[in-house]
């Protein structure tokens, strides 16, 4: 009984320490060029100003090395490949493949949709089609799958073009509409808007991508939302762990007495 009563007193430290543990949050930022830029770096550091630490970015990417000279101690994890649309990775299941190449992802932040019209000239129903394809591929993968969704940032009509200009406007807008509405009990969609409030011409290196104070505002716009999916994605882990120890440590306690019995 001696012996038992270690090997339970242990167990129960095991189980104890068990339920104390807090999940680390796989946190994917995906997208084209503009998710390979410095906003990911910012809002980790915003996120650990926040109190938030239970949280790593992952990806096949690594961004540039100057991200993490600007904001020490950030991950430099994403899944960003300039120059792609929402369009082709829905047709080729890249996101697929992508997920599966990473420990199970508890996080998506999504910015994607610029160069479906700036370079593909796709109309809106296409990539509202895309969109759910990839949403629908998240959930695959995980069905607790906490999802940021932004709409896309104003381009500059004398770099682009004053159509592409008026169409990234009107995507963005349709977004912000269409975003809430794919969000369930389950798998949220959390909607962030980084159009308003930013200048295509002072926030951007070339009328598109984020300079320094555009990746600032980014990583404000970010922040809320994915600060809140990181402790969603936790809470639900954490919760079915310790529903597990629960079940361990009752079963423990029942093989204690047991024991004990003359």
């Amino acid at each position: 009984m001696v012996k038992f009563g270690a090997v339970a007193a242990f167990a129960l430290l095991s189980l104890a320490g068990d339920a104390m543990a807090q999940k680390t949050a796989k946190v994917m930022p995906f997208g084209a060029s503009i998710v390979t830029r410095c906003w990911r770096n910012n809002l980790q550091a915003k996120l650990k100003s926040a109190g938030v630490s239970n949280y790593e970015f992952v990806g096949t990417q690594t961004g540039a090395a100057d991200c993490v000279a600007q904001f020490p101690g950030t991950g430099n994890k994403h899944e960003g490949h300039s120059g792609s649309l929402a369009t082709d990775y829905a047709a080729k299941g890249n996101l697929t493949v992508w997920l599966n190449q990473q420990p199970e992802v508890d996080v998506v932040v999504m910015f994607l949709g610029h160069n479906d019209i700036i370079l593909g000239h796709k109309p809106q129903d296409q990539i509202f089609k895309a969109y759910d394809t990839l949403i629908g591929q998240m959930r695959t993968k995980n069905p607790k799958m906490q999802i940021v969704w932004s709409n896309l940032t104003p381009v500059d009509p004398a770099r682009w073009t004053e159509q592409n200009s008026k169409d990234v406007a009107s995507l963005s807008a349709a977004i912000k509409t269409y975003a809430p509405t794919k969000s369930t009990a389950e798998s949220p969609v959390r909607f962030v808007d980084n159009f308003e409030g930013y200048d295509s011409i002072a926030d951007t290196e070339d009328g598109e991508h984020p300079n320094k104070s555009g990746n600032e505002k980014m990583a404000s716009k970010f922040l809320s939302a994915t600060k809140d999916a990181i402790q969603a994605a936790t809470k639900v882990v954490n919760k079915m762990r310790n529903e597990k120890v629960g079940t361990d440590f009752v079963n423990v306690l029942n093989e204690f007495f047991e024991e004990r019995k003359p």
